[in-house]
């Protein structure tokens, strides 16, 4: 005989409980790409007032946005105050350009640098640290609990949370443990991971010509053929793939959803969690 789950009433633990329907919770966004892919214009789209947190200033291409702040932000006291003092702001959505950028300034802050080395090396921090393997876990450590606070947001207050990313092809690394190549977030590989697990949504920024089916005549039969228009489109890889690490945590099953979202912008996305 199946036992009856314990009342709410009785004020226990289980009394927290609720129906996983009636969650509601900002959007945790890991948005990584090449260069002038359109992810910082991707961040423009989303619910206003929105605040960019910069480790450096890539706001060109959203200048002409209407109720998006920006923020240069040059140390991790600086961004742990933002996040302190978000939850009284009036702020909608929270873009960090980039994740790389922000993993940079904790490496300047744990080898107490002036500016941060533009070539990094497995073996940097030897001198104050017992090895590289030592001075990367411990950037690792801050980045996840400065982030992770960011992330909370998401719940506690439902802000939209965006992490913006360059793109890192694993594969060029040469490590003996990949057997397929993996494009990605460009941060240490532990770094990502996690990012990857406590994201809802992980997506790959890529430019591509545009195409339109055309009939063509051949012979007595008439076919379809795809034909390119010189238009450029910019898209974003959400649906799983071999190669590039993105997909998406949603209630809608895997076939209703899209691989490649064109034209992307905050509509597109948070329809794909309705």
């Amino acid at each position: 005989m199946t036992k009856k789950p314990p009342s709410k009433a009785s004020g226990g633990v289980l009394s927290r409980a609720v129906p996983v329907a009636s969650i509601k919770k900002g959007l945790k966004l890991l948005v990584y790409g090449r260069s002038k892919t359109g992810k910082t214009s991707l961040f423009g789209t989303f619910p206003k007032p929105a605040l960019l947190i910069g480790t450096e200033d890539g706001t060109g291409s959203v200048a002409d946005v209407d109720g998006l702040d920006f923020f240069r932000c040059k140390s991790t006291e600086e961004f742990a105050s933002i996040v302190e003092e978000l939850p009284n702001s009036e702020y909608k959505s929270v873009g960090l350009d980039t994740g790389g950028g922000f993993q940079d300034l904790i490496v300047k802050e744990v080898l107490d640098l002036d500016e941060v080395p533009i070539q990094r090396t497995y073996g940097m921090g030897s001198g104050k640290f017992k090895d590289g393997r030592q001075m990367w876990g411990a950037v690792g450590m801050q980045f996840k609990e400065h982030v992770h606070r960011l992330l909370r947001l998401t719940e506690t207050m439902g802000i939209d949370v965006m992490i913006i990313a360059h793109e890192r092809n694993f594969s060029d690394e040469g490590g003996h443990e990949l057997i397929t190549p993996t494009v990605g977030a460009a941060l240490t590989p532990g770094v990502a991971g996690w990012l990857n697990g406590a994201s809802s949504m992980i997506g790959q920024t890529f430019v591509r010509e545009e195409t339109k089916s055309v009939d063509m005549k051949v012979g007595e039969k008439t076919i379809k053929q795809q034909k390119k228009t010189g238009r450029i489109q910019f898209c974003l890889r959400v649906g799983q793939h071999p190669v590039y690490v993105t997909g998406i945590h949603s209630r809608k099953r895997a076939e209703d959803l899209p691989e490649v979202i064109v034209d992307p912008n905050y509509d597109k996305i948070k329809s794909m969690f309705i």
